[in-house]
C-alpha cells in the first residue's frame, strides 16, 4: 500500500474524531461507524487507515465486524500525540 499526503491527511483526520468521540481519554472504546460516516469512507478506506494507525500504534482494534470490518476501536497516548 502506497502512502501519500491524502492518506497521512486522513490518518490524522480519523484519529482527531477518535480522540474527540472518546474526549481525548486513551482506552476509551468507541464505535466506528460514525467516525466513517463523518469521513465519508468507505469500508476498503476505512481498513487501510486502521490497520496503518494499528501498526503505528496510534490505535488499539478491539472488535471485529460490521460495515467497516472493524466495530470498536481506542486512541493510545501515542495516538494522541500524533495529532
Amino acid at each position: 500500500m502506497l502512502i501519500g499526503a491524502d492518506f497521512n491527511r486522513n490518518a490524522r483526520v480519523l484519529l482527531k474524531h477518535l480522540a474527540q468521540c472518546s474526549n481525548n481519554t486513551v482506552g476509551e472504546v468507541v464505535e466506528i461507524t460514525s467516525i466513517c460516516e463523518k469521513m465519508g469512507i468507505d469500508k476498503i478506506q476505512a481498513k487501510n487507515l486502521l490497520e496503518y494507525l494499528e501498526n503505528k500504534s496510534c490505535i488499539v482494534i478491539h472488535t471485529f465486524g460490521g460495515p467497516y470490518l472493524y466495530h470498536d476501536i481506542s486512541i493510545t497516548k501515542k495516538g494522541l500525540q500524533s495529532i
